[in-house]
């Protein structure tokens, strides 16, 4: 999304995800867009920034878009509101979301299906629903991030 994005228009897009999909993506961006379009954490600031997940102070605000792709049904409840949380008073625009919803049992536990979490959290209104055309049991979805500060749910 980046390349394409970036080629595109004039914009700066943030990386957040595990630390081997950085290095891939790092090692991608800085090849095809060259080496000065991509910071990683602790650089100087370039057009694409590739952070570890713990920088959220990091990210340079507000931003108009966040998108969220095979990740939010996998983080555990609490580090996901907290994200949640963050993204709310971090975004001025909207959510893109395209997770998959199979609530799948790990440790005890079933994963997270994305319009539930964002309906118990607040600040988050859902614009667009349309099933995956390409992966079943997919949904993607946009969601208007309202001014309204979240709350967080029971037990979370």
């Amino acid at each position: 999304m980046a390349y394409w994005l970036l080629s595109m228009i004039e914009a700066r897009y943030t990386i957040l995800d595990l630390p081997a999909d950085k290095v891939l993506q790092g090692y991608f961006l800085s090849q095809t867009l060259g080496a000065d379009s991509v910071s990683l954490y602790g650089e100087p600031a370039g057009p694409i920034a590739i952070l570890p997940t713990h920088a959220l102070a990091s990210v340079s605000l507000p931003f108009d878009v966040l998108a969220n792709k095979d990740s939010m049904p996998e983080i555990p409840r609490s580090a996901l509101y907290d994200y949640l949380t963050w993204a709310q008073g971090a975004c001025d625009g909207i959510l893109y979301s395209y997770n998959q919803e199979a609530a799948a049992v790990f440790d005890g536990e079933p994963q997270i299906v994305v319009p539930e979490i964002l309906a118990r959290l607040g600040g988050f209104a859902r614009v667009r629903r349309d099933p995956s055309w390409l992966r079943r049991g997919y949904a993607e979805e946009i969601y208007r991030v309202s001014p309204s500060v979240p709350t967080r749910a029971p037990g979370a």
